[in-house]
């Protein structure tokens, strides 16, 4: 759904396919079924993609990245009641999940729910910074928290924290590319933005 998640923001979901030392291991089955569903949104095939990751988020509830994936294809369909659940059981299982809340604001955002979008994109920006405090400096994170900020408080908001991700890594492209975006004020776009995995 909206931006705050690749890149985060959103970053998770289908977004990585080695998990990161001390990572959750998903079970065999509910993996390959996950990586079914990745596939077939990659060749538009949704309906096919839906029933890989259900089956997979049926195999291993406690698997999040197959939620996200989840949620992220209902999304897609156009089905904002059934992915706007589906985010907000993510963000319940895992509150710390930062892309979760920015997503679901950015599904309630599509949905004309604006005082509900920024308490999601509140969220997300306080479980980016949680995220900063635990020792992720990295550039996507940073980049990540700069999208939420953005969403909760506006271009000018935005614009003082791109400035200073671009101030710690100035050739970080993706930086770049959104600073241009916040300073045009494309919200349209940074929201699509959001919603790729893997940014």
């Amino acid at each position: 759904m909206l931006l705050l998640a690749a890149t985060s923001i959103l970053l998770t979901g289908c977004y990585s396919s080695q998990p990161a030392p001390g990572a959750y291991i998903p079970k065999t089955h509910a993996a390959q079924k996950h990586a079914a569903a990745v596939e077939s949104m990659k060749s538009n095939r949704m309906d096919d993609a839906l029933a890989a990751i259900d089956e997979a988020v049926q195999e291993d509830p406690d698997y999040a990245d197959a939620a996200m994936t989840r949620a992220l294809i209902l999304l897609r369909l156009a089905r904002l009641d059934d992915a706007t659940a589906a985010y907000d059981a993510v963000r319940q299982k895992w509150p710390d999940h930062a892309e979760a809340h920015a997503l679901a604001g950015i599904v309630r955002e599509k949905t004309g729910k604006t005082d509900a979008a920024k308490a999601c994109y509140a969220a997300a920006k306080a479980a980016y910074e949680r995220r900063l405090a635990a020792g992720d400096r990295s550039p996507g994170t940073q980049l990540s928290r700069t999208l939420a900020v953005y969403l909760l408080d506006g271009r000018s908001a935005g614009l003082i924290e791109v400035n200073k991700v671009l101030g710690a890594f100035p050739d970080y492209g993706p930086a770049q590319e959104i600073k241009s975006k916040i300073a045009e004020n494309n919200r349209t776009f940074l929201l699509e933005w959001m919603e790729r995995p893997g940014k």
